[in-house]
């Protein structure tokens, strides 16, 4: 792959990851100098940090 031909490819795949707000990684792998391998990982979460903490404190409360 030509470096513009990268240059533009990367940019469209850290364009689609801000703007869909994904969660995830993008590991680029190197050999010999030249890019083997782009991989793009994404998570899907079944709900937020925020939404498990209030879940916890509610069964901590019905405990008690």
């Amino acid at each position: 792959m030509a470096k513009s031909n990268f240059s533009e490819y990367i940019t469209r795949i850290f364009t689609k990851a801000i703007n869909n707000k994904t969660y995830g990684s993008i590991e680029i792998y190197f050999e010999n100098g030249r890019v083997t391998q782009v991989t793009q990982r994404i998570i899907n979460k079944i709900h937020s940090v925020k939404d498990a903490r209030k879940e916890i404190k509610n069964e901590i409360l019905a405990q008690n």
